[in-house]
């Protein structure tokens, strides 16, 4: 397509170019390519071993060919790599919801609060693994934060549900 032969004629001039090898991995995961958004990422990484697009990228990739394994190793690095980063604590906490982890979903999301203070997703996030883990009273407390810190940010659903099922 017209993207991807663009992108390539970027490479050609710019063969460490990360944004476009990145938005080639991208596509190439859009498109179910997974193989080829590998070996992008891993280009990039082996000019940028702490790039957090890229490792962060082949987390999905490894949750798309439904390794678990692999997909919490490389998110596990992005947190080694880049510690005061909320975002990447909010990737693992997605990645332990996913996998019904509850408890290290809520550590990792607390800790993505803690990064961030007033990080709603966070704080919705946190109440997700709450209300998987049965605390409707964490659950509820951690909806009304993320209500609090976005209160146009949809969040209300969650803390309605977490109402309707306490009782």
């Amino acid at each position: 397509d017209r993207a991807r032969a663009e992108w390539g004629r970027v490479l050609e001039v710019k063969p460490d170019d990360v944004a476009t090898r990145i938005n080639l991995a991208r596509l190439d995961i859009d498109q179910g390519k997974v193989d080829r958004a590998t070996e992008q990422f891993e280009k990039i990484l082996a000019k940028d071993p702490t790039n957090l697009v890229a490792t962060v990228g082949l987390a999905a990739v490894a949750q798309s060919r439904k390794d678990a394994q692999g997909a919490e190793r490389w998110i596990k690095k992005a947190v080694v790599d880049h510690p005061d980063s909320a975002d990447v604590r909010l990737v693992q906490a997605r990645f332990y919801l996913g996998e019904r982890n509850f408890g290290e979903a809520k550590t990792a999301a607390a800790e993505a609060l803690r990064l961030s203070p007033k990080n709603a997703a966070a704080a919705n996030t946190k109440g997700l693994a709450e209300l998987g883990a049965g605390d409707m009273a964490g659950a509820i407390g951690s909806f009304q934060q993320a209500v609090e810190f976005a209160p146009r940010g949809g969040y209300h659903s969650n803390l309605a549900r977490a109402y309707l099922m306490d009782r």
